[in-house]
């Protein structure tokens, strides 16, 4: 079932919520006036309800009848490996988020503000790695991930916002020891609910998707989340294209063979030929700048339009991934005549020098990798050769500017929320 949702006159940014029994089986965030968007789920016979805050109806409910359709036995089994690898990972992050947070919180009742800053953040990053999960529950996750906005008494404020705003600027943790011990009680309460959870395939898979459509948008040219003109809250996107044509931005993400470690499940599904790239003569790599889990990359006509690609991504992804090295590059300028040759770029490797470049445009490789789709943490993923994968695009007269960023990642995931 693929419900399509817009914001036609809510004057604040609204989201729809699909709930049965109290739980949130999927969502579109982020729906500011006049954007739209949509979201899959596969339901069984039951009573749902539709919630969109700050609607002048902001409720609906619906009752699904009659029996599912029944799916082929091999993508039946596809999808429950996928479903029991997704749910095994999220139950270890899980398990280490109590760990982590346990720590934390000794920290706070402690009074030491210094340890306290340090394990925050660890502690933290645990929890936005399960996020799509955790917020799955509705009357849970405000407590433990609410905002002051979000509360309409900040008396009631808890969780890690709550001491995070404790901590910065300046900090004190007076009056912290009860918000830490909930806090710790409200993590378990979450890791007892995540050993019982049942997931849907479509529900991995809707952060991707969610993902997606925000390049979808960047290619056609407009600003990521929509126009929040008017609003107190930062603007979803990071304004560095405002104003600019899309410039035929491409992006390309792809899957490092790190990725298909221990951590996800993966180790005994990456492709053989998916191998780390061995050092070249001469070569004095630094480790701590180099590999990575995830790769991403922008191609554009204009550098700025490939630039912002690249610092939303990053922005979407803060909290889950951290950037390891970012290179900027550049394709041939020009294709007015045969006997220019590639430039060097930037990455210190001629471009693709045995193509030949004919005098109209045409696409051609700026870089070479695997690609892959991403899923979700500990999802089977479905590797496919990518010769060139970037996407990068010339045209005579002009430079195509290329911006890859490859990060090191906990998991792919959706925009966090708010």
């Amino acid at each position: 079932m693929t419900l399509r949702v817009s914001n036609d006159s809510a004057a604040r940014v609204s989201e729809a919520e699909l709930l049965t029994e109290g739980r949130i089986l999927g969502e579109k965030e982020n729906l500011t006036p006049g954007l739209s968007g949509e979201f899959t789920l596969r339901l069984d016979a039951g009573d749902y309800t539709i919630l969109c805050p700050n609607a002048t109806d902001d409720s609906a409910a619906f009752t699904v009848t009659g029996e599912p359709a029944q799916k082929a036995g091999t993508e039946d089994a596809s999808l429950s490996t996928a479903v029991s690898s997704y749910t095994a990972c999220v139950q270890n992050q899980v398990a280490a988020l109590v760990v982590n947070t346990r720590r934390f919180t000794g920290a706070v009742k402690a009074k030491k503000i210094g340890r306290v800053r340090q394990l925050y953040a660890p502690a933290r990053t645990y929890y936005e790695r399960i996020e799509p999960v955790a917020e799955s529950f509705g009357d849970l996750d405000p407590d433990l991930d609410a905002r002051v906005n979000d509360v309409e008494d900040p008396a009631n404020w808890t969780g890690f916002h709550r001491l995070e705003k404790a901590l910065w600027p300046g900090g004190s943790l007076r009056g912290m020891t009860p918000i830490a011990t909930k806090l710790m009680t409200d993590v378990r309460d979450l890791q007892t609910r995540v050993k019982t959870v049942k997931l849907q395939p479509a529900q991995i898979a809707n952060g991707a998707v969610d993902l997606l459509g925000e390049v979808a948008e960047m290619m056609a040219g407009k600003q990521f989340g929509g126009a929040t003109a008017g609003q107190l809250a930062p603007p979803a996107d990071t304004g560095e294209a405002v104003g600019l044509l899309s410039a035929r931005l491409t992006v390309t993400v792809g899957f490092g063979p790190s990725l298909f470690d221990h951590r996800f499940g993966l180790a005994d599904r990456r492709p053989a030929a998916l191998a780390p790239l061995p050092a070249l003569p001469g070569d004095e790599l630094d480790p701590e700048r180099s590999h990575g889990d995830i790769s991403v990359q922008a191609c554009a006509d204009d550098p700025q339009v490939a630039f912002h690609a690249i610092r939303n991504f990053a922005r979407l992804g803060f909290g889950t991934v951290a950037m390891r090295w970012s290179q900027l590059g550049f394709g041939r300028t020009s294709s007015t005549s045969k006997s220019q040759v590639t430039p060097r770029n930037l990455m210190g490797f001629k471009t693709a020098p045995t193509i030949s470049m004919p005098r109209t445009p045409r696409r051609w490789t700026a870089t070479s990798g695997s690609a892959g789709s991403p899923i979700g943490p500990g999802c089977p993923v479905a590797p496919t050769s990518s010769p060139g994968g970037s996407g990068c695009r010339s045209r005579p007269g002009t430079a195509t500017r290329c911006a890859t960023r490859r990060t090191s990642s906990a998991a792919p995931r959706r925009p966090a929320r708010r």
